[in-house]
């Protein structure tokens, strides 16, 4: 608190924080001051983990473990209470990424005073400071950073981190730093519909939510990647710039129908959505609906009777119509980032995603500027279009207590994780728990990871 107190008296500001792939330490503030900052935070994290390993820091240092432990406990049982369509698009992640833990994992490891104590935290820091990468982006504006001067400074601040840190390795560790990979859902002729379906575990809660997700394929790169080598070919062949595109528009598209339908029609319940969701490089199209007054088979119901008038929209739409929508969606892409904070925050996702596709935006407003009705059509009835072969959804009903029971799925003495919310009859495949999930997981095919390009 020390070090953060001086950093705000100096006009600086900092953040440590881990990730799914390391860690990251990020700064704001006078360019000039970033160096000694930095220099500061790697030096004092060092000297905390010698401070444990040799004892030098006493009970001070373990009673800030215990107190940071429960507070990191108490935000993991505290999801229990995240609104159902939070848990929602929680769990979608779950079936999504190949290998990924769960919170509720998370929370044993933390309980286990075995594994997580101070010196274990202590040899995991050391071994993850150890064992690094490093990727410096440093943004800023003036004459200080033109022409070479911009990556010059980065490369500075990244030779002096060399020098901090114990690297001890010739590059990134693949079994702890790369992705592993994006589940490929079944089709709905394979599946007969593929369900999650989870009782909200927060008893209090009245709502619950329904959430729709639609896997297309592999989203448009660079062009400097080898496809080939990274096993974009035949199947998981990337679709073409105009059919990523339109599919882009369909996003925008459904989220003002799916709204006025739901919503404001129907009534179903306050939040309504529709958007593009994407995993790894894997575009799709995402729906969401929570309601405290319908349960999730209803709302289901809604969902997939929306479908099939949204696809008639689409159809009866003027060629004008599309064409605004897409050039005001292309507008939105490359609108000025308010401030320069927010600027860095897109760029600094690309590093996290590992895709380091810096000009996305600027190279995709243009082929979103240009889809055509034909292409929305096309692109509708490839992989949206209710009926179609090639149409891979994912429904997740989420359901409160009060439905629960009424819907016959538990008892009123029976809690949440034990209840038997199991029992389709009309063939659906249905998951209910981490383990059937793991079980379905574990022999489903996946789509290659986004290609990982390393800086030296």
């Amino acid at each position: 608190n020390s070090y953060a107190y001086d950093a705000t008296v100096a006009g600086m500001g900092y953040v440590v924080m881990t990730t799914s792939s390391g860690f990251l330490i990020s700064m704001t503030g006078f360019e000039s001051q970033v160096p000694t900052l930095l220099r500061t935070i790697v030096t004092r994290m060092q000297t905390v983990i010698e401070q444990i390993e040799t004892g030098e820091g006493g009970g001070l240092l373990e009673q800030r473990f215990e107190q940071q432990r429960e507070l990191l406990q108490q935000a993991m049982r505290n999801t229990e209470k995240d609104a159902p369509y939070k848990q929602a698009s929680y769990w979608l992640n779950q079936v999504m990424e190949d290998k990924v833990w769960h919170v509720d994992e998370y929370s044993k490891v933390l309980d286990d005073d075995s594994v997580c104590n101070l010196r274990a935290v202590a040899a995991a820091a050391k071994r993850m400071m150890s064992d690094t990468t490093l990727e410096v982006l440093l943004t800023g504006g003036g004459a200080a950073m033109e022409g070479e001067a911009g990556p010059a400074k980065a490369a500075a601040i990244g030779n002096e981190l060399r020098e901090l840190l114990p690297n001890s390795s010739e590059g990134p560790s693949t079994t702890t730093t790369g992705k592993s990979g994006t589940i490929k859902l079944p089709t709905e002729p394979e599946s007969n519909g593929l369900l999650l379906r989870r009782i909200v575990r927060d008893p209090t809660n009245e709502n619950s939510a329904v959430q729709m997700h639609f896997q297309t394929s592999v989203e448009v790169g660079d062009g400097t990647s080898d496809d080939e080598q990274a096993g974009f070919t035949g199947e998981n062949q990337r679709m073409s710039v105009t059919e990523h595109a339109a599919l882009d528009v369909i996003a925008r598209l459904a989220y003002p129908s799916i709204f006025k339908t739901l919503r404001t029609q129907q009534q179903l319940g306050y939040l309504v959505s529709g958007y593009a969701g994407r995993f790894d490089g894997i575009a799709g199209l995402t729906l969401v609906c929570q309601s405290s007054n319908t349960p999730p088979p209803e709302i289901q119901r809604r969902m997939d009777e929306w479908m099939v008038t949204f696809g008639d929209e689409i159809g009866a739409m003027s060629e004008e119509d599309i064409s605004t929508n897409a050039k005001a969606l292309a507008a939105s892409i490359i609108q000025k980032s308010d401030s320069m904070l927010d600027q860095h925050q897109i760029y600094a996702g690309e590093i996290q995603q590992m895709r380091y596709d810096f000009n996305r935006r600027e190279r995709r407003a243009p082929e979103v500027a240009n889809v055509t009705k034909a292409d929305v059509v096309a692109a509708w009835n490839k992989w949206y279009a209710p009926g179609v072969t090639t149409r891979k959804p994912l429904m997740l009903h989420f359901y409160s207590t009060k439905d629960a029971e009424a819907e016959g799925l538990m008892s009123t003495d029976t809690c949440a994780d034990d209840a038997d919310a199991d029992g389709s009859t009309d063939g659906t495949t249905v998951l209910t728990d981490l383990a059937s999930l793991r079980n379905f997981k574990e022999g489903r095919p996946k789509y290659p990871s986004v290609s990982l390009k390393w800086w030296s």
